[in-house]
């Protein structure tokens, strides 16, 4: 009885990378509202570093971001995330989709600030594979690596949730290997702490639909074994 009452008003906070907010978490929500309409969701976009402390103070139920190495919080995997170039033309003339690290240091290098955990997996594989590279400028936002890639600037280095639907046609977007670098994304909570059942129905769907690409149709079926209607929901 009181999970019922709990789904049909309450409140569900999270902070969420804004990689991820900016081209998966649209429809993730609009689903939720969709399935329980009283209940009250509010999100944060923030960067790696300022997401986890939103987490580790409570400020927020859960996190959606991507999983560090440490035993201070809880991750349950959602996807798998490959790193991308988008490298000027001007730079380069190739057939291929992929790209290796130590090509890329030969170019000036667009990336993103040091508040994002993708930019310190990026230094220490360039740390471990000995590799230097110069980056000419950092941003924190995605698309403004993408904007400045377009004008020549630079390759930058961005997931491929981030690459947007159209690539623009001065640049190539190539996957990076040898070796192939890949954040997982995924939910993130205290350890040992336990979510109200509206952020678990959340976080449920989160697992559903967060890795279905964004032009990819979501299957009539999916939520409705899954979910209770609101019909059910109220009991």
């Amino acid at each position: 009885i009181q999970e019922s009452a709990d789904m049909r008003k309450g409140k569900v906070s999270l902070s969420c990378s804004p990689t991820i907010a900016e081209s998966r978490l649209a429809r993730v929500l609009a689903a939720f509202e969709s399935e329980y309409p009283g209940i009250e969701v509010s999100v944060r976009e923030l960067a790696s570093a300022p997401m986890f402390d939103t987490v580790r103070k409570r400020e927020v139920d859960f996190g959606v971001g991507p999983q560090i190495d440490t035993s201070e919080f809880q991750f349950e995997p959602l996807m798998d995330d490959p790193f991308y170039a988008l490298v000027p033309k001007r730079f380069l003339t190739t057939d291929k989709n992929t790209i290796s690290l130590s090509a890329l240091t030969n170019m000036p290098l667009l990336v993103l600030n040091q508040a994002t955990a993708m930019r310190g997996m990026l230094e220490d594989v360039m740390k471990e594979k000995r590799f230097r590279f110069t980056s000419r400028y950092e941003f924190t936002q995605a698309q403004t690596l993408i904007s400045m890639a377009s004008t020549g600037l630079g390759a930058a280095i961005l997931p491929a949730v981030a690459l947007p639907k159209k690539i623009d046609t001065s640049v190539y977007a190539l996957k990076i290997v040898n070796p192939s670098m890949t954040r997982r994304v995924a939910i993130v909570t205290v350890r040992g702490q336990s979510l109200s059942p509206a952020s678990l129905r959340l976080v449920e769907l989160l697992k559903q639909l967060l890795p279905l690409a964004a032009d990819q149709k979501i299957p009539r079926n999916m939520l409705s074994h899954r979910y209770p209607s609101r019909r059910s929901a109220h009991g």
